[in-house]
């Protein structure tokens, strides 16, 4: 982690990491935290984009993360005026009911089917509870793109838009699959803070590290 560090600065406040099962199965949350200088959620805001880490490894014991969690996102789509976007990050991908998206077979390693958001709602899931929220943020004008990183083997790089207008984007890699699902890639996003522009495509992972050599 500290090599890494070394490479991506993740401590910076500005760069973020989503923390995934593998990052958390060995109950590593105290030295991530040392390490990054953040939690294992939190919201930022820079140059007009509001950006949440989702933790969505949190289990369903730790009733007292799991409401924090949802309490704070709920306190940002509620209070959320000055951003053009809202891009919220994940490793695991919960996305499985939302309405036009395809299965997520398609495009993420694990659907979280049965994830909940808080210990107190029922029913719990992310469309129930945090999509219509996200809804909600669209309808003030403000652009709402989901992230997650667990993909990669059977997708390289899945742009998405769900009925209601809202962006979903798996972006992962996985070399094991490459002769059969093509090149890894890498989700490179371009943001102009004057015109509040923002795009997004994907780019060969070999193409850019050859670019650096």
């Amino acid at each position: 982690l500290i090599y890494i560090d070394s490479l991506f600065d993740v401590s910076n406040p500005s760069n973020h990491w989503a923390f995934g099962n593998h990052d958390l199965r060995n109950y590593n949350t105290d030295w991530l935290r040392d390490i990054t200088q953040k939690n294992t959620y939190y919201t930022h805001f820079e140059n007009g984009i509001t950006t949440v880490v989702m933790n969505y490894s949190i289990p369903p014991t730790d009733c007292e993360a799991l409401n924090d969690q949802y309490e704070m996102i709920q306190t940002l789509c509620d209070t959320i005026s000055e951003s053009s976007h809202l891009i919220i990050l994940s490793h695991n991908c919960v996305w499985g009911d939302v309405p036009g998206l395809p299965g997520p077979g398609s495009y993420a390693h694990v659907n979280l089917k049965y994830w909940l958001a808080n210990c107190y709602d029922n029913p719990a899931d992310y469309y129930s509870t945090i999509y219509p929220q996200l809804i909600d943020v669209k309808n003030k004008g403000i652009t709402v793109i989901n992230i997650l990183g667990d993909s990669g083997a059977y997708s390289k790089g899945k742009s998405m838009v769900s009925d209601d207008g809202i962006y979903y984007i798996a972006s992962g890699i996985e070399a094991n699959t490459q002769d059969t699902r093509g090149p890894d890639k890498v989700l490179i996003l371009k943001h102009h803070p004057p015109s509040e522009y923002l795009d997004w495509d994907f780019h060969n992972l070999d193409s850019l590290y050859q670019s650096f050599q």
